[in-house]
């Protein structure tokens, strides 16, 4: 058995319930993450208080976390059970002590960093690099704060 948070229903973050439940065998894209730490977002809060609707009545929040693979589906290669890795994505259910999430919306962690960060920044990360490389190609003359 596995504890999420459950969000009962929209309109307030104590709304969010632990219940127990029990996570199947991963698909064969998918791998089982056992979560070390979990990044909390803006859209979290805008989900729980119900500014961003959701339709799902079993809703659990969070779009990003790290964690260490803990079980692969069997057309999983590129990935190994205990490979540390992180996601940022628009697929909520991060707020879960485990999930099953597709290998593509994952990416090893490096050995030299430090993966709370990793977990803190990661979204901040891809915004940051979307910006900068796809919609508007830097170049060495721009000067550019990221925050």
């Amino acid at each position: 058995m596995t504890k999420l948070y459950k969000l009962k229903s929209q309109g307030s973050i104590d709304n969010l319930e632990i219940i127990n439940i029990s996570i199947p065998a991963p698909a064969s894209n998918e791998v089982k993450i056992k979560h070390n730490f979990i990044g909390v977002s803006h859209m979290d809060v805008h989900h729980c208080l119900g500014e961003y609707l959701v339709d799902d009545e079993n809703f659990t929040p969070g779009l990003q976390a790290t964690g260490t693979i803990t079980e692969t589906g069997d057309m999983v290669n590129e990935y190994q059970v205990g490979d540390k890795v992180v996601y940022a994505t628009c697929v909520t259910g991060s707020f879960a002590e485990e999930r099953n999430i597709n290998k593509n919306l994952i990416l090893k962690i490096p050995d030299k960093l430090d993966e709370k960060l990793v977990a803190a920044t990661f979204h901040s990360l891809l915004a940051s690099h979307y910006l900068t490389r796809r919609t508007f190609k830097l170049e060495n003359k721009h000067i550019v704060l990221i925050h």
